[in-house]
């Protein structure tokens, strides 16, 4: 089951006597930021990038999060990057991709910029050196679009990244249905047309979908929107014949701006469906919904449950954790146990999965962080643990 979520507090607010970690390293609230874990077993590091605050506008700042689940504590640090004429900043941006790199690096590509206007752009961050370094690939390469939900690191090949459709006009999506992989050790664009005929087909081209890996050969894609239309379908991307294979159809899958990860197939307990333990179970919330409401809802799918989403548990009790941005009116808890637990309600928010102390215990902790609603934009961080009974059905 899904217990219920705490929000974790600052180490500002919990001791006043360590006074370098202060709120004010917090970032502001935001939406449409990117989170990549940098983690390892025994710390849980997050960074995060960009975003829209009402505050502050477009970002182009650096933080890490440091999550511990065990004592319900987040630590925020800024990061400052070292800058010179050959390591410049990226450009303020939200709605872009972003993924984690080998050697404590991230990688982050297009989004919107300033006046909305769509990027193309590749810049990669050395936390070691603390250097952004703005890459320029060979190869024909996705054009300018946002690319929330559009990217992801090939499952088998970290040195690979996945991108396959986004949006360029507003709610439009990007008329090109191909998939692109970047090569980073060749600095490399492929590009890989849709497969058709022979009774082959491929998903509508979308935005705020989600894209992400399921098995050593397999990218799971679900949801999104183009225009009005929010897509209830879900797909299976092979990463040997880069043919597309629909799985299923269903309303959990029709939200658009909806936060997703992989839970680790370590954490999840072997169940009599057979799953396999190699694969990966998927993980979602929020989103908009083909009525354009916000939902707060929990759904899981994997193969062991032949791709229909299951939902996860309710949450017994809500809890009043919503930090909204300056003039707006923090939500009371009985307003939002009324609204369906509106600490889940948000879009364009990121979701992880963290470790957790206790290595004897299977399932996993889950984090959300950030995103908006019709009422707020956040910068809250929540934790809520995750039976595997819960997920693999």
């Amino acid at each position: 089951m899904l217990s219920s979520p705490r929000k974790l507090e600052t180490a500002a607010q919990l001791s006043a006597a360590e006074p370098e970690v202060a709120t004010s390293n917090a970032p502001s609230p935001r939406t449409g930021a990117s989170l990549v874990s940098l983690g390892t077993k025994t710390r849980n590091l997050f960074l995060v990038f960009g975003g829209a605050s009402v505050e502050e506008g477009l970002s182009n700042e650096l933080y890490v999060l440091e999550a511990d689940a065990a004592s319900a504590v987040a630590v925020w640090d800024k990061i400052q990057p070292i800058t010179s004429p050959d390591h410049p900043t990226p450009p303020p941006r939200y709605d872009h991709a972003a993924v984690a790199m080998e050697a404590d690096g991230v990688l982050i590509c297009g989004g919107a910029g300033p006046d909305g206007v769509c990027l193309d752009d590749l810049w990669s961050f050395d936390m070691e050196t603390r250097e952004w370094t703005q890459l320029s690939p060979a190869g024909f390469g996705p054009s300018p679009r946002v690319m929330r939900g559009a990217m992801c690191l090939h499952p088998s090949d970290p040195r690979n990244v996945i991108v396959w459709g986004g949006g360029a006009d507003g709610a439009h999506a990007v008329s090109d249905a191909a998939v692109y992989v970047l090569d980073l050790d060749t600095s490399t664009w492929t590009r890989h047309p849709p497969i058709t005929g022979d009774g082959a087909h491929h998903p509508e081209v979308r935005l705020g979908h989600a894209l992400v890996p399921v098995d050593d050969a397999s990218v799971l894609m679900f949801g999104g929107m183009d225009d009005a239309k929010v897509y209830d379908d879900a797909w299976i991307l092979s990463m040997v014949t880069w043919q597309w294979t629909r799985v299923g159809q269903s309303a959990a899958f029709a939200v658009a701006g909806h936060a997703a990860t992989a839970v680790r197939a370590d954490r999840l307990e072997q169940t009599s469906t057979g799953s396999d333990s190699t694969a990966s179970a998927v993980v979602w919330t929020g989103g908009l919904t083909s009525s354009h409401a916000i939902s707060s809802a929990w759904h899981c799918v994997s193969a062991a449950t032949e791709w229909v989403p299951r939902p996860l548990l309710r949450l017994p009790q809500p809890v009043a954790a919503a930090m909204p941005t300056k003039g707006k009116k923090k939500p009371q808890p009985q307003q939002q146990q009324a609204a369906g637990h509106e600490e889940w309600m948000r879009l364009d928010h990121c979701v992880f999965a963290m470790e957790d102390a206790d290595t004897e215990e299977t399932g996993v902790v889950l984090g959300v962080f950030g995103g908006m609603n019709h009422s707020s934009v956040f910068h809250d961080v929540h934790v809520a643990r995750v039976s595997a009974a819960a997920i693999v059905l």
